[in-house]
């Protein structure tokens, strides 16, 4: 947490980025992927102006 706003956050999925969002909509940062079926791990790393980069907990997900 600091006083330097966001300009881009990438999404990960299974520890690959498969999408960099630099536009906010409302009040959330947004990227789709269709998944297939199986586990999965989801994370993404926040990154400002100032050069910090902020790091999300990695959660998993089960596609039937």
């Amino acid at each position: 947490s600091d006083n330097v706003g966001v300009t881009s956050v990438d999404f990960l999925f299974d520890g690959a980025k498969f999408c960099t969002q630099t536009t906010k909509f409302s009040s959330d940062y947004t990227c789709y992927l269709l998944l297939p079926a199986g586990t999965h791990t989801f994370s993404s790393k926040a990154f400002d102006a100032a050069g910090n980069v902020g790091t999300s907990t990695v959660f998993t997900t089960t596609v039937l």
